[in-house]
């Protein structure tokens, strides 16, 4: 046990030092604090607006929401690559040693739950808004961090497990993926259920209830937490420890499972580390060497394109096999925060969610496969000018972006009960950021694209966004005021549009030069 607690007295204490020697992390961590504390003096200066404020039952069936999200999306990873808390390093450096698998599994899991709340660190960052709408308190959020860390923990421990019981057994992992998809279905049916005995009178109002009912918080984990999340919304500190003492339960039980019903622990976890460190791998160096076990083929061939205009069928192929309407998982659900976002608070008005939606869709845009196509040779060959060749790359974002605003401002302006004309502003607004986002990031690969650091190259980033976002900012306030809403939002997109072709004209050589992204 103190070669344990060495390993990791060491590790902190090496992180430490590494702040040193790399003062980009240490740029980005005073940025993310300073930024954090704007927003808590933000919410704790502003008063507080009563008639905005809404029931704390909405932000429970949020909660539940997310909490079911990430139950369910890091729990699959067990019925495929499986989970691990563990590094190469770690592998070889404790597995070998005469340590038994009991205090390494716990080593592990005291590091998992670690990374599980830094994940969370996020939550903090929407303090002005939870306390302006439901009146929570820093120490309430605080209370909501705490839980959403314990369900990234306990859906890392379900992954770990459900790949130990299910490795090279088909129909062991045909039985799991049956209990694991019946969660999201069973609480799905109860509220949807709810919303349609309500059609004709707040249907709504319904789900939300059905989802903040006590049959909701007797869900294994995501119910536990959503009750433990109760505590931040001043419903008793009771709910709290309830809600982490059931967790604990079942992480104990998962624990015990792993170590007596897997005769190959060492194995199985192994493995997954290993499968996990390839993935990781590849996608850092831009290849592809990690395929499923089963390839389903479709249709082959680009159909199209020459030339330049070979990279954009390109990467519609590529969309089309691993995304669901050109969108990816994280595009989807910025999506559909963003439309709940329109149910939750439809007396904000479409501008409110339009903000909402533009803040959500810069974690969407941030990554790109036209960003990838820059770490490899194929494109600098093409015997094109370097603009043609940019705008190639970028045409695929540019209709991932149109499709995304189509998808998310005609459902929010429906609900919202906006007219047409707002409704096609929404969507142009929403279009305008998107193209802004990516020509933002273009600058940045042009200005530090052999930049080594990420994290500086992540705060430079941001950095640039907030200069790029103030023209259209302020025309759409000024166009708003004078003219109407619909106005403001139009010259918003108008704005973006026009900077964003301007940034595009300004880096049209970016590929003239490989070395200057790599």
């Amino acid at each position: 046990m103190k070669a344990i607690a060495y390993l990791m007295g060491t590790t902190l204490k090496n992180a430490l030092l590494e702040l040193k020697k790399k003062p980009s992390r240490l740029i980005l961590l005073l940025v993310m604090a300073a930024l954090l504390g704007m927003m808590v003096f933000q919410g704790q200066a502003s008063a507080p607006d009563l008639e905005l404020r809404q029931d704390p039952a909405q932000l429970s069936a949020i909660l539940l929401g997310l909490y079911l999200f990430l139950m369910v999306s890091v729990s699959r990873q067990g019925l495929s690559s499986g989970a691990t808390f563990y590094t190469m390093a770690d592998v070889n450096l404790l597995f070998q040693t005469p340590i038994s698998p009991r205090r390494i599994l716990i080593y592990g899991l005291v590091r998992q739950m670690g990374t599980s709340m830094l994940v969370g660190i996020f939550l903090l960052f929407q303090y002005s808004n939870v306390n302006r709408f439901y009146g929570v308190t820093m120490g309430g959020l605080i209370l909501i961090l705490l839980s959403y860390g314990m369900t990234v923990f306990c859906a890392q421990l379900t992954a770990m497990t459900v790949y130990t019981l299910t490795a090279g057994r088909e129909r062991g992992k045909q039985i799991a993926s049956v209990i694991l998809y019946a969660l999201p279905a069973v609480i799905l049916a109860w509220v949807g259920l709810a919303a349609f005995q309500n059609l004709g009178n707040g249907p709504l109002s319904a789900a939300i209830a059905a989802a903040d009912a006590p049959l909701m918080k007797a869900m294994p984990v995501v119910g536990w937490m959503q009750l433990a999340s109760g505590a931040g919304m001043g419903r008793g500190l009771w709910q709290l420890g309830l809600g982490f003492l059931l967790s604990v339960v079942y992480c104990v039980v998962l624990i015990q499972v792993i170590l007596h019903v897997s005769a190959d622990f060492y194995e199985d976890v192994l493995q997954a580390t290993e499968v996990s460190f390839q993935q990781l791998a590849a996608k850092k160096e831009g290849r592809v060497d990690m395929t499923p076990a089963k390839v389903k083929v479709g249709r082959t061939g680009l159909k199209g394109g020459q030339g330049a205009s070979v990279f954009f069928y390109k990467h519609q192929l590529e969309d089309r096999r691993a995304s669901i309407f050109l969108l990816d998982r994280v595009s989807l659900l910025m999506a559909a925060v963003t439309v709940l976002m329109a149910f939750f608070f439809r007396d904000a008005g479409i501008v409110a969610v339009v903000a909402m939606g533009a803040y959500l869709q810069l974690f969407s845009t941030m990554t790109g496969r036209w960003l990838r196509e820059l770490a490899l040779p194929y494109i600098y060959l093409v015997p094109e000018s370097a603009f043609r060749r940019l705008l190639a790359l970028c045409g695929q974002q540019m209709l991932r972006v149109a499709v995304d605003s189509l998808l998310v401002m005609i459902p929010a302006g429906l609900i919202l009960g906006a007219s047409p004309m707002e409704i096609a502003t929404g969507v142009l607004a929403r279009a305008g950021f998107g193209l802004l986002y990516m020509g933002g990031n273009i600058l940045c690969q042009r200005v530090l694209g052999g930049l080594a650091s990420r994290a500086l190259s992540f705060v430079f980033y941001f950095m640039i966004l907030m200069v790029l976002l103030l023209p259209s900012v302020f025309v759409g306030l000024g166009l708003g005021f004078l003219l109407g809403i619909p106005a403001g939002l139009l010259g918003t997109a108008v704005c973006n549009v026009l900077l964003t072709a301007l940034l595009l004209w300004l880096c049209r050589n970016m590929l003239d030069c490989a070395e200057l992204n790599q």
